[in-house]
């Protein structure tokens, strides 16, 4: 456990989380000391995280330190200051199981993949209203059938995140980050865009799609808490310049450019959609396209993501399988 361990930097980011805060550390305590460095980073929290991060963390030798607010920007900051090989983020309450986690961590470090992503197992907070679809790592492992954790060279991942696009308009294969291995420099040279609110990481798995190989383990190694403040709303603006990023970083063809922003304009733009669900109206698979808007549309989009599926469904077929060690 130390040879994988002694190789990671965990970093916890925290803003007034203090009544889930106490159960988190609790639960990491079996492996914290195993890390090579650990970095909790609070953005001047008010209700007593910042001191508890202190009283707990101090004696396995954390670097904790305070920032301004900002989720994304807090990530970058201490993910500068990561001194190991990988980074595993843990955010507060996205509790991991420690045996399949330490699983995981050993399959990532040995199939030297830049990064690595794991399905979250999705628990939702008891909120009336609150509506959760399956995201794009789900998805993929479900209708591919993938049984094995795989390799995916960068095109490979790069028409993977084309597929998610299509099908999801504003999502992408990054999952959790609480359910994620990567390498630190990898990071370090891609921070996370700061101006798409709690799609951050979205246009991040885009930007990167082209660069570098990833691994895909299909078995859940963390939970992932759905909140309501789990899917931030962005402004039309921001969602613009979010569609113009996708089709730039992902290199659509004309065909798929066509498809993404008609899609994404009436994901936009139906406001009987976006009331019905309370918290975030993006994330938008093509059945709900094709019941407020037109069938030939919907026949267009399918026909364009049949025919990717097939190749695709080739492609994973022949992607390199990795063994648990």
């Amino acid at each position: 456990m130390n040879q994988v361990y002694n190789k990671i930097s965990l970093i916890i980011p925290t803003y007034n989380c203090f009544h889930k805060l106490e159960k988190h550390l609790e639960h990491l305590k079996p492996i914290l000391k195993y890390f090579g460095q650990i970095l909790a980073v609070d953005s001047y929290s008010e209700d007593g995280t910042y001191e508890l991060l202190k009283e707990k963390l101090e004696q396995c030798n954390a670097k904790i330190y305070q920032r301004g607010r900002g989720l994304y920007a807090s990530w970058n900051d201490a993910i500068s200051k990561a001194s190991c090989e990988y980074c595993y983020i843990s955010t507060v309450g996205d509790l991991p199981d420690l045996e399949k986690l330490s699983e995981f961590f050993g399959l990532a470090i040995s199939s030297k993949a830049d990064i690595s992503i794991s399905p979250p197992n999705v628990i939702k907070e008891n909120i009336p209203g609150l509506w959760f679809n399956d995201w794009p790592i789900h998805k993929i492992i479900r209708q591919f059938n993938i049984s094995d954790s795989i390799v995916l060279e960068k095109e490979l991942f790069n028409e993977l995140n084309t597929y998610c696009a299509l099908n999801d308009c504003f999502a992408s294969l990054s999952g959790s980050l609480a359910s994620n291995l990567s390498q630190t420099q990898i990071l370090q040279d891609n921070p996370f865009p700061t101006t798409f609110e709690g799609t951050g990481d979205v246009i991040w798995c885009a930007r990167i799609s082209l660069k570098y190989k990833v691994l895909i383990h299909p078995h859940p190694v963390s939970t992932f808490i759905l909140h309501e403040k789990s899917y931030n709303s962005l402004s039309i603006d921001q969602a613009n310049n979010f569609v113009h990023e996708i089709i730039k970083t992902l290199k659509l063809n004309h065909d798929e450019i066509t498809m993404y922003t008609i899609l994404a304009k009436k994901v936009l733009k139906n406001k009987e959609l976006m009331r019905k669900y309370k918290f975030f109206r993006l994330f938008m698979p093509i059945r709900y396209i094709n019941k407020y808007n037109s069938r030939k549309l919907f026949k267009q989009v399918k026909e364009i993501i049949d025919r990717q599926k097939l190749e695709l469904a080739v492609k994973l077929l022949n992607a390199k399988k990795i063994d648990i060690i």
